[in-house]
């Protein structure tokens, strides 16, 4: 599977959250997002890993105490696909329901 140009993850970016940034050369897709504690960080990160696990793509997930950082990238592509914006998107519906309805 071939990684995405940067013109087709610039397109792919509009549909996800402004949260997300391109990382490392344009290779990874990263979120940041704020929780009240670590408990909160880790349960946060169990749900995303069950998202992910039933997609079959598995992100790296960097659990600290008030915060959860999401690293996303295809490792057989070397870099962004598709799949990375899926999940991204998914992830997103998780974090915000309620977007997800409108």
């Amino acid at each position: 599977m071939p990684h995405l140009s940067d013109d087709e993850a610039a397109a792919l970016g509009a549909d996800i959250d402004a949260e997300w940034e391109v990382v490392d050369g344009h290779d990874k897709l990263r979120r940041r997002v704020k929780t009240d504690d670590f408990g909160a960080s880790m349960a946060l990160a169990v749900r995303i890993g069950y998202v992910a696990e039933a997609e079959g793509h598995h992100p790296d997930l960097h659990v600290h105490w008030g915060r959860l950082v999401i690293d996303l990238t295809t490792h057989a592509a070397k870099g962004l696909t598709r799949n990375d914006f899926v999940l991204a998107a998914k992830i997103d519906r998780l974090l915000n329901p309620r977007r997800s309805e409108a």
